[in-house]
């Protein structure tokens, strides 16, 4: 099953880099309200614009993924 976390959308800081943190382990556990959590598979970062028949450009940099 795939799960979809949008953590920005719309026209704000346009041109502007952005940080974003992500806590898959807790995102998980809030939105199923499960505690015995499966092996994550893959992380996808993507910009995607085709529901909205709009352009969308992304540029990413600096990706760590860190255990806890």
């Amino acid at each position: 099953m795939t799960q979809v976390r949008v953590l920005r959308s719309g026209q704000a800081g346009i041109g502007e880099w952005a940080d974003a943190r992500a806590n898959v382990l807790e995102d998980y556990r809030r939105y199923f309200n499960e505690t015995d959590v499966p092996k994550a598979e893959g992380i996808a970062v993507l910009t995607d614009s085709d529901d909205t028949q709009s352009v969308a450009i992304g540029d990413y940099a600096s990706f760590r993924v860190c255990r806890e």
